[in-house]
């Protein structure tokens, strides 16, 4: 997993946003076939990248 600082964002923010994501993207990996590209949205939701 890569991450890519989200502008406005502190480090705490950003572990706090994955933390809270985590669930979805377990999900996410499970149900994707590699390679993907995706990103967590400020809710912790997960969404690919096209």
């Amino acid at each position: 997993m890569t991450l890519v600082h989200h502008k406005n964002r502190t480090a705490a923010e950003l572990v706090a946003l994955v933390a809270t994501a985590w669930p979805h993207i377990q999900r996410f990996a499970d149900l994707h076939p590699r390679p993907f590209v995706a990103k967590i949205l400020a809710d912790g939701r997960v969404q690919e990248v096209p």
